[in-house]
């Protein structure tokens, strides 16, 4: 589906949204290396799993920093180049016409020092799904700042009409120290957790946003119902007894 952003081209006054270079590797982890050098790919790269079954491997990540190291990965797999991007990246829903941003934090720019220090491939679990917000952390404005309405309209409208879709995100990042040069990394035509986002919650399904009752409050109210429940069968006072010697 990314292909669909590179073939728009899309460019204007409030920016340009472009795709990291990236190559799709079927088989064979051996071959890997050779296939980076002719593609002209540039260390360091992300590694995604072509895995779609919604299990912990198919949400992990891998960060390339060398060559060689590129062998230690398991097909099938998509590589991309590492954009660096102020280690915050924009959750972009769209909804049919209506489209909500949030700030994410992401995985740190990786310099070039650190580049010619560090070797090996490094795992962590895929950063657009983590539930960390930035929306209200203290960060630099010229990476916080969200990408331009006009142009998220424009990309979104384009993408509904390529992709027959009106349900989907975009996880997209901003270049470090390019302002208005914008890459999409990543399009999920149905959101994870979807009706645990309380925007699109909300927005699709018109369902109040229930808060998350706190551990404590889960406990009481399950130790309640089965209090209840227990009522007519005379055993309520040996429950609590159990209950509160257990405590």
């Amino acid at each position: 589906m990314l292909q669909c952003v590179a073939d728009m081209n899309l460019s204007d006054t409030c920016g340009k949204v472009g795709v990291p270079r990236q190559l799709v590797i079927k088989r064979d982890s051996s071959s890997i290396p050779d296939a980076v050098t002719k593609a002209g790919l540039i260390l360091p790269l992300v590694a995604k799993p072509l895995v779609a079954d919604g299990s912990a491997k198919s949400h992990e990540l891998s960060l390339a920093y060398d060559e060689y190291s590129l062998q230690k990965l398991e097909p099938p797999l998509v590589l991309q180049e590492f954009v660096n991007h102020g280690g915050v990246l924009f959750k972009v829903y769209i909804v049919g016409e209506a489209i909500k941003v949030v700030r994410r934090f992401s995985l740190p720019d990786v310099t070039k020092r650190e580049l010619s220090k560090n070797a090996g491939v490094f795992r962590f679990p895929r950063v657009s799904c983590a539930a960390a917000s930035a929306d209200d952390a203290d960060l630099d404005p010229s990476v916080a700042e969200l990408p331009p309405r006009p142009l998220l309209e424009r990309l979104g409208k384009e993408l509904r009409r390529r992709l027959g879709l009106r349900l989907f995100n975009l996880d997209i990042i901003r270049e470090h120290g390019r302002r208005d040069h914008f890459y999409v990394i990543d399009i999920n035509y149905f959101p994870g957790k979807v009706r645990e986002n309380a925007w699109v919650r909300t927005y699709i399904y018109g369902l109040p946003v229930k808060p998350r009752a706190k551990p404590i409050q889960e406990k009481i109210g399950i130790i309640s119902k089965l209090l209840e429940t227990l009522k007519n069968r005379n055993v309520e006072k040996g429950w609590q007894q159990m209950v509160f010697q257990n405590r």
